[in-house]
């Protein structure tokens, strides 16, 4: 995979980077859809995402296809905050391991899938969240250098990106809600002064915490 590596610490040509996925990627479908929809945003931050995968997989030898396991639910992505944290940020970070997570589900199940229409939609959602989540990269990246969150642009508030599998994805927002409600009962807990506000607040953690178990394990069976 030199040749990919190279390519990455390059200038990144978007059809050579193509013709490097034609070469060493797996999935036919992404294949097409990568070459027919040419150098978009989206497309571009997909191409890069998979070529990275690639990087950090194993050759394969055996020709015949397999379907892939499901992804780790932990994203390879790392999401940063480098100052000092607040709600929104941390929302924001949330929603795009959400979105890396949903965007993972989705590329494991494009080589399995046979169904065209299934296919067509999978690969949409995986267009459209790439877009989605590159614009939360750079909403956070704007957090970290000036302390203020942008607004969501018009494209993310209508997204329907949860259409084809609505199930699945109100657990990843649920999850990412969860996270924010105990982080920020357990600042609650600790800075509470009155014993009222401290056993309400603990109540309330503990609430969200035993909820949020539940989430889980309902996206670990369902993924």
């Amino acid at each position: 995979m030199k040749d990919i590596r190279t390519y990455l610490s390059s200038g990144r040509d978007y059809f050579t980077g193509v013709a490097l996925y034609e070469k060493h990627g797996t999935s036919s479908n992404l294949k097409r859809l990568l070459r027919i929809g040419g150098p978009t945003k989206g497309n571009m931050a997909t191409l890069q995402y998979e070529l990275g995968r690639l990087l950090d997989s194993p050759p394969v030898s055996d020709p015949v296809p397999v379907i892939p396991a499901p992804p780790a639910l932990v994203p390879k992505s790392e999401v940063v905050i480098r100052r000092e944290n607040t709600p929104e940020a941390e929302e924001l970070k949330q929603q795009i391991i959400s979105w890396l997570k949903i965007r993972d589900h989705l590329h494991a199940t494009l080589s399995a899938e046979t169904d065209q229409e299934a296919l067509k939609k999978a690969s949409l959602q995986i267009l459209d969240l790439s877009d989605l989540i590159t614009e939360g990269y750079e909403r956070l990246e704007h957090f970290n250098k000036t302390g203020m969150v942008p607004p969501p642009s018009k494209k993310e508030q209508t997204s329907e990106i949860g259409s084809a599998d609505p199930g699945s994805y109100k657990l990843f927002q649920r999850q990412s809600t969860l996270r924010t409600y105990i982080t920020r009962y357990e600042k609650l807990v600790k800075s509470s002064r009155s014993l009222k506000d401290i056993e309400k607040n603990r109540r309330l953690l503990e609430k969200y915490t035993l909820e949020l178990e539940q989430v889980n394990k309902q996206i670990n069976g369902s993924v």
